[in-house]
């Protein structure tokens, strides 16, 4: 994979994640585009890379947030290390359907996250309110996976073996 393709869709995803997105709020809501080309980098690169792009996604979202710093670098990255442990286990990560779980998922125990730290600082908001933006957000998310698989299998190709050795030497 070139480093260059890389640096471009690292950026463009910061970018839009930061700027343009939260001008557009489809449904009211701003998808997390970096959640969904984080899942489907993780399933197409060697584990460092995707790691190493989660972190830094994670850590650009994390400095342009403002507040829960660190939870964005942390979920990308426990996000990148349950795609390894999936493959691991002989999971077909190039199937829309486990994907799209994964999506789902991972928007609701993002969001989890993020209201058990409004909860610790005292912060209460309707439940209704919450159930109804948490759907929103996804079938956002959802409807983004569909682009972006279409966009990155354009940039970088199908999928490339996984680089993780779990054994010894053999012989």
């Amino acid at each position: 994979m070139n480093t260059a393709k890389l640096v471009l869709i690292t950026a463009a995803v910061v970018w839009l994640q930061l700027a343009s997105l939260p001008a557009i709020r489809p449904l009211g809501v701003v998808p997390n585009l970096a959640l969904v080309v984080v899942l489907l980098l993780a399933v197409r690169l060697p584990v460092v890379t995707s790691l190493t792009i989660a972190v830094v996604i994670g850590w650009l979202l994390d400095s342009g947030a403002g507040s829960d710093y660190g939870l964005r670098i942390t979920f990308y990255s426990m996000l990148v290390i349950l795609v390894v442990f999936l493959r691991q286990q002989g999971s077909d990560l190039e199937n829309l359907s486990l994907q799209a779980s994964l999506v789902t998922a991972g928007t609701v125990l993002l969001n989890l996250a993020i209201l058990a730290n409004l909860a610790f600082n005292h912060v209460t908001l309707p439940l209704s309110y919450v159930g109804l933006k948490l759907l929103a957000e996804v079938i956002c998310n959802l409807l983004l996976l569909f682009p972006v698989r279409w966009v990155l299998s354009a940039m970088i190709g199908g999928s490339n073996e996984m680089v993780v050795s779990v054994g010894g030497r053999r012989g």
